[in-house]
């Protein structure tokens, strides 16, 4: 725990981000995003496009959910 504290201060924005299953962060920040599904077959690319994980729609994303601490 107290590695989890030092990693992960309380008060910071903690946004998680996988390809498998996210279920596990949810300990963490309820800040997720994640792929949750399989059998998508296709370039690398084109699989990070389609499920919005390029860098640039990770950094939409992320901004969005810091926005939205903002906000509150």
């Amino acid at each position: 725990k107290d590695y989890v504290k030092k990693v992960l201060p309380k008060g910071k924005n903690i946004i998680a981000v996988s390809y498998g299953i996210g279920e596990c962060y949810y300990r963490f920040t309820n800040k997720i995003i994640n792929v949750d599904s399989f059998g998508v077959s296709a370039k690398k690319d084109d699989v990070l496009d389609y499920f919005s994980l390029t860098k640039e729609k990770l950094c939409e994303q992320i901004l969005e959910l810091i926005k939205e601490d903002l906000d509150e």
